[in-house]
């Protein structure tokens, strides 16, 4: 390397206030996307539990987007146990059909304006 071409290179490397610049530049930058994270994490849960109202809110703990699908999935899965359980111990006592009626006989409306006139 000439000298001409060592000075133009000793120019252009950036000194340390460009590289403290450049640094909190990228601090900032990290900053606003761990704070964009954290929006999509309590607006994922949000959405979540809005679309199952049975769950708790501290079933969806978590930092991330991943943690909270893991722990959705999980919650999920125990909700739909318990749902089977509920459904299978409930089966047994309640009556299958409507209750059973008396046989209809048809009648005139002359009898049945005399029945209503007799409950009086």
């Amino acid at each position: 390397m000439e000298e001409n071409e060592f000075e133009t290179a000793v120019e252009e490397t950036p000194g340390p206030d460009v590289e403290t610049e450049e640094v909190e530049q990228l601090r900032q930058e990290l900053e606003a996307s761990r704070e964009n994270e954290r929006a999509a994490v309590e607006r994922l849960r949000a959405a979540l539990l809005v679309g199952e109202p049975a769950l708790a809110p501290e079933m969806l703990a978590g930092e991330t987007l991943a943690e909270v699908e893991a722990n959705y999935r999980r919650a999920l899965a125990v909700l739909t146990k318990l749902r089977e359980q509920v459904a299978k111990e409930t089966a047994g006592r309640i009556p299958a059909g409507a209750p059973g009626r008396s046989r209809y006989t048809p009648r005139t409306p002359f009898d049945k304006i005399r029945a209503g006139l007799g409950e009086r």
